[in-house]
């Protein structure tokens, strides 16, 4: 997309979404100004994955839209509440057993998935969604969620081990790190697609947000694409500083 077209692509995103968004957002963080701040933030995230909207089917865009959102949502909360997380980064082990797909893939299973992946919260529930069902590399996820990049590993690998661990008590067998991801993608779909709803469902007939935000939001746009043209400039420019010292020493 030219300039042009991501201008017009973030105000009808804007104007399509804005009102649900900051009336969930408000349900979340019993907040106005929290909630304006949400808004923010979620068209910024919007912004700076933007490619992420180009692989997306229109439906999908829109879940998309709610996990930014939630995104947000927990950024402002962590924030808040200063939440920290250890630095400890344990790998779990890779394996290749498929034996008990069919005993995950029952819906009594699923549902018990769904319900202890919901239950285990922010971050993982997001971090989860953005890895597996859409299938981000951890750094963006570490970027949406203003997460350092080994904060989102520590969470993903200690979660996944204690989930997987959970799951296979639950079924009765061994659960393998590639089910366990499949699996993942699955409930995290159907929580996803709930969250959409219930963002629908909410009444913004009373809703407003700032005219002042749409404007920050325009405004990051035109930052986040000058973004390179500044830095190479400063590069430039330090390069021409580092050649006129050399000259001037010799």
């Amino acid at each position: 997309m030219n300039k042009t077209e991501e201008k017009l692509f973030i105000e009808s995103v804007f104007d399509e979404f804005s009102l649900n968004v900051k009336a969930m957002a408000k349900y979340i963080l019993k907040d106005e100004d929290l909630a304006e701040k949400a808004v923010y933030r979620t068209f910024v995230k919007i912004i700076i994955n933007m490619k992420l909207f180009d692989d997306v089917e229109s439906e999908d865009f829109r879940r998309l839209v709610v996990v930014f959102l939630r995104c947000s949502c927990y950024e402002i909360l962590r924030k808040k509440r200063r939440i920290e997380y250890s630095q400890k980064f344990e790998a779990p082990e890779t394996y290749n057993n498929y034996g008990t797909w069919n005993k995950i893939l029952k819906k009594s299973t699923l549902r018990w998935l769904k319900n202890t992946f919901t239950s285990f919260g922010s971050p993982f529930k997001e971090i989860c969604i953005l890895r597996f069902y859409y299938n981000m590399d951890i750094k963006y996820i570490a970027r949406a969620l203003t997460m350092n990049r080994w904060d989102v590993l520590a969470v993903l690998s200690r979660r996944l081990v204690q989930l997987r661990n959970e799951t296979e008590s639950f079924v009765g067998e061994f659960v393998s790190n590639a089910e366990m991801g499949l699996a993942i993608s699955l409930v995290s779909g159907e929580f996803v697609e709930e969250e959409f709803a219930r963002m629908n469902k909410f009444d913004v007939t009373r809703v407003k947000v700032a005219s002042k935000t749409k404007e920050k939001i325009l405004n990051k746009l035109k930052f986040v694409r000058a973004k390179p043209f500044i830095v190479l400039g400063l590069a430039a420019f330090l390069v021409l500083v580092s050649v006129i010292v050399i000259l001037a020493v010799l």
